[in-house]
């Protein structure tokens, strides 16, 4: 990626090996060269300083409904399939609005009062050893994959109340949906750029 050239600059470039590997200075200039742009592959704009992303979340006149609802830029035998999964997507509280949010998030925040959290803390901290215990001889540490993935994961798990035996099966449906995810972008991104060439 051209450090010198804005419009080579998009987050669609972290889904690429060599920025998954090591994201790093595409973060460091983004926040230097580039702190709020329209990252046009995204079709959003990017702020990537805490000063303006708080800013951000306190401006009324920003949303967070951001779920593109219209199937249309899925191919065609697939638009029925997923026009489902898109609706229950866009109604996640992380996608939501006020008084939307605001309920959903009611129901949240009571499963994490200091007293919950406070409950949780010895399994968590067992779980952590365990994970670090797994390292093995080499003793490298992949933080994300060894560690902060797999440890989020069960701790959702477990607090949601999935019997142990079907641990593995959330793994892989959790795994396959981010990728679906990753996939997606691409695709968004690939037929934004069709349709400008063909403009």
């Amino acid at each position: 990626m051209p450090s010198n050239s804005s419009t080579a600059l998009s987050l669609t470039s972290v889904l690429e090996p060599e920025y998954l590997a090591d994201p790093y200075p595409l973060y460091d200039q983004l926040r230097s060269e580039h702190p709020v742009y329209w990252d046009e592959s995204v079709g959003a704009w990017v702020l990537t300083r805490y000063a303006d992303v708080s800013a951000a979340f306190r401006d009324p006149r920003l949303s967070a409904e951001r779920v593109l609802l219209d199937a249309a830029w899925f191919p065609t035998e697939m638009r029925e399939l997923v026009g489902p999964p898109i609706r229950t997507l866009a109604q996640q509280m992380i996608f939501s609005d006020p008084p939307d949010h605001t309920r959903l998030r009611g129901l949240w925040v009571k499963a994490f009062t200091p007293r919950q959290v406070e409950a949780v803390r010895a399994r968590i901290q067992q779980l952590t050893d365990q994970l670090l215990s797994g390292v093995g001889a080499s003793g490298q540490l992949d933080v994300m994959c060894d560690l902060a993935i797999p440890l989020h994961a069960i701790v959702i798990v477990e607090m949601l109340g999935v019997p142990a035996e079907d641990h593995g099966h959330f793994a892989a449906w959790t795994a396959d949906y981010a990728d679906r995810c990753r996939r997606s972008s691409r695709s968004r991104s690939r037929a934004r750029s069709s349709a400008k060439r063909n403009c």
